[in-house]
Parts: C-alpha cells; sequence; structure tokens
C-alpha cells in the first residue's frame, strides 16, 4: 500500500465507521470518472451524509494525485482499501516495536559499557588526591587503557574532565568521591606501597620469562595465583594489561623490570638470593626427614609430594623453589638421584647410600660402549673362519649375559666369543 493511499485513509481516521463512505466515493467515481473537476462537483453534491469526510478527500485529492487517487480507492473497494490499511498498521506498530526492543538492546549494552568505565575509575581515583597539581600525572597513568578498553565513556569522561572547572564534582557524577589532605596522602602511600611489593615480586620472578611468547603461558602459570592472591589490585592490572599487549617487554619496562632473551636469558636466570634463601630454610626443616626413604620408586613419589606440600604451607614461593630443584630428579636413576639429594644437604640412610652403591656398580652405557668396542677388536684378531661365526646379535648377547666383559683383555674376550660362537653354531646345526 503506496504512501498516497495511507495518507487518504489517514484523513478521514477521526470517523468512526469510514467503509460506508468509501463505498459512496467508489459509486460517485463510476458515475463521474472521467474528470476530476466533474467527480468533485458530484461527491460534494451527494446529500448522502459525511459532508465534512467529503470535503476532506476533495481537499486532499486535489493535492495528491486528483483522478488517479480517486480510481485506485475505486479500484481497491471499500473492503480491500481498508483491510490493506489494516495490514500496514500491523506491520507498522511491529516494526516500531522491533526498533524499540533494538533500542533497548543497545541501551542495556551500553549501560554495561559504562558501569566497567566507573568501576575502572573507581578503583583508579586514588591515584588522584583532588588538586590540579596532580592531574596530568593521574591522567597519564589510566588514559591509555581507558580509551582502549571504554572508548566512547573514557573520551567523554576525559573530554569532560578537559573543560571541567570542578573535576572533584565530575566524580560524584560517576558515584566517585575524591579524597583530599591528610587521609588520601594516607591512601595514596598505602596503596603505593602495596604497589611495590607487587614490583618487587614481579622483578624477583620476571627472570623466569625468557621475553618470548612461547614461553608466556608458563611464566604466567608460575606466577598468577599467588600474585593475584597477595596483591590482587595491581597484579590485576598488570595480567589485564599483559592480555591486551603486543609489546609484553615494553610493559615489563614500564614497571623497570628488563627482560633478557635468548641466551642472554639462558645465562641470567639463576635464583637469586631469596630464593636461595627459601630453599635452604627447606632443605634445613625437612631434610632430615628423607633419613626414613628406602629408596624406592614408590617411596620418592611419596616424599617429594610430602615435601612439596610442606613448602607450600610454608610460602608458595618456596614451593616454586622446591619444584624446581627436585622436579628435574624424576629422571634421574637410583645412584644419580640419591647424590643430587646429598649434595643439596638433605640425609640419605645408609641402606639408600648402599642401594645406590649397588645401582653405579652396573654397568653404564659408556661401559657398554667400551666392552662393544674391545668385542670389536676382539673380532678383528680372530682367525678368519672364526670371525665367521661372531654377529651383530651374538655382540649383543655376549654383552648382556655378562657385563662384566668389559674389564677382559681382548684375548680374554676373542676366546669367549669363540667358545659362544662355536656353542650357538653347533645349536644351529642341531
Amino acid at each position: 500500500m503506496d504512501d498516497v493511499l495511507i495518507g487518504a485513509v489517514e484523513v478521514l481516521s477521526d470517523t468512526s465507521d469510514i467503509k460506508p463512505f468509501f463505498a459512496i466515493v467508489k459509486d460517485v467515481y463510476d458515475e463521474n470518472g472521467s474528470d476530476f473537476d466533474e467527480f468533485k462537483t458530484a461527491l460534494l453534491a451527494d446529500t448522502n451524509g459525511y459532508a465534512n469526510e467529503r470535503q476532506a478527500l476533495v481537499e486532499y485529492a486535489d493535492s495528491n494525485q486528483q483522478l488517479d487517487l480517486i480510481r485506485q480507492l475505486s479500484d481497491l473497494g471499500p473492503d480491500q482499501l481498508l483491510t490493506d490499511y489494516e495490514q500496514y498498521l500491523d506491520e507498522a506498530e511491529q516494526a516500531e516495536q522491533a526498533d524499540g526492543e533494538d533500542a533497548g538492546e543497545d541501551e542495556e549494552d551500553d549501560g554495561a559499557g559504562r558501569q566497567e568505565f566507573v568501576e575502572y575509575l573507581t578503583q583508579y581515583s586514588a591515584y588522584w588526591d583532588g588538586t590540579e597539581e596532580n592531574w596530568d600525572e593521574f591522567v597519564n597513568t589510566i588514559q591509555d587503557y581507558a580509551l582502549e578498553t571504554y572508548p566512547r565513556h573514557a573520551q567523554e569522561f576525559f573530554d569532560r574532565a578537559a573543560a571541567a572547572t570542578d573535576k572533584v564534582a565530575l566524580f560524584a557524577e560517576y558515584g566517585i568521591t575524591i579524597g583530599s589532605g591528610e587521609e588520601s596522602a594516607d591512601e595514596a602511600e598505602d596503596d603505593d606501597a602495596a604497589r611495590q611489593a607487587f614490583v618487587n615480586y614481579l622483578t624477583e620472578y620476571s627472570a623466569y620469562w625468557d621475553g618470548t611468547e612461547e614461553n608466556w603461558d608458563e611464566f604466567v602459570n608460575t606466577v598468577q595465583d599467588f600474585a593475584l592472591e597477595t596483591y590482587p589490585r595491581h597484579a590485576q592490572d598488570f595480567f589485564d594489561q599483559a592480555a591486551a599487549s603486543t609489546d609484553k617487554v615494553a610493559l615489563f619496562a614500564e614497571y623497570g623490570i628488563t627482560i633478557a632473551s635468548g641466551e642472554e636469558s639462558a645465562e641470567g636466570t639463576p635464583e637469586d638470593a631469596e630464593g636461595e634463601g627459601l630453599w635452604a630454610a627447606a632443605v634445613e626443616a625437612y631434610g632430615p626427614a628423607w633419613a626414613e626413604w628406602d629408596g624406592s620408586e614408590e617411596g620418592w613419589e611419596q616424599y617429594r609430594d610430602w615435601f612439596y606440600d610442606a613448602t607450600n604451607n610454608d610460602n608458595p614461593e618456596s614451593y616454586a623453589v622446591a619444584y624446581e630443584k627436585l622436579n628435574p630428579l624424576n629422571e634421574l636413576g637410583l645412584a644419580q638421584r640419591v647424590a643430587a639429594l646429598r649434595d643439596f644437604g638433605f640425609t640419605v640412610t645408609v641402606e639408600a647410600a648402599e642401594a645406590a652403591a649397588d645401582e653405579a656398580a652396573l654397568p653404564t652405557p659408556e661401559d657398554i660402549a667400551q666392552a662393544a668396542e674391545v668385542l670389536v677388536g676382539a673380532v678383528d684378531a680372530l682367525p678368519e673362519a672364526d670371525q665367521q661365526l661372531v654377529t651383530p646379535d651374538l655382540l649383543k648377547e655376549v654383552l648382556e649375559t655378562d657385563p662384566e666383559l668389559a674389564s677382559l683383555s681382548p684375548e680374554d674376550l676373542a676366546q669367549v666369543m669363540q667358545e659362544v660362537g662355536a656353542a650357538r653354531a653347533e645349536m644351529q646345526a642341531g
């Protein structure tokens, strides 16, 4: 239904029952439809009521397509005309409701965004003491992150602040009270102390990050939980900035921390004095209990986990050092593990030491390699007929049967291999 037809119906909207009137219009048009002036004269002269409606329609048609409009009204007929108009009203109402819902959602989203900005502004409001002298420093502290994270609301706030003669009152509009004087100075001092404590912690553990994205998640897993629990505000701020940053090394630099990379980082990650102090204290407190360890793998897992729990209960930082020290020992054999623990200062029993000594008596890979070298030399010294009896499998079998062969002379080895080879050939022939 086009706008002109809609207008023709709406110009008569004050009439409660308009359908009979449009029937009159159709009848007059059917008799006087060749000329608009003739139609107009005939419609106005009709005496079947609706005088005001007749005048209103004539004036509307005179400015809107004249006879073409009357023809469209007549062709549609009263029933179809009003049906189409009611459909138009329904569609218009639905569209209006949809627009209202969209506007409501936008308003809701915008409200949530504003609330997040207000929470951020509230969090950092302690950095401003309410004076103009301190304002620029406050803005430099929060503006970049605020504009990046809450662009619309942050920009609105900073624009208003730039034009405001009473910035304290502006904060009050956001529900934020700005302290001043001695109380504000004390709060700022406390917050500065908390921030410095976090920076000290971050500095201490920065050596665990080598400056690469590949190592970042491991670093975060090492420090985040303790940092958020101990320095919640400043740690959360740091990790939020890091998550949004494309240059984390530069972020550390803002905290006065230099991150090494590559070989420089690899060479620069020993435990600092505090970390070594925590480790020494843990060994002194819990190392003597290892005297009860029986040297078994199961016992190792039990004592290792107990040590982790004990140090973590003392101080999560102590646990981090303990894990770094003991975790590599999981891959060692008993002899090497015992030696490492004793180097750390743990008390290891005589029984465990003896077990370690027994294990140490077994041939090492280096011993086996030496024996193999001697065997090869011995094979070369054999007569050609005897050499044919010696195969790589035979060499391996000999070594595994008697590791002490590593101490035999080449002549003795040659005799052993000749005997083993002959016996094997005899068995194969039989």
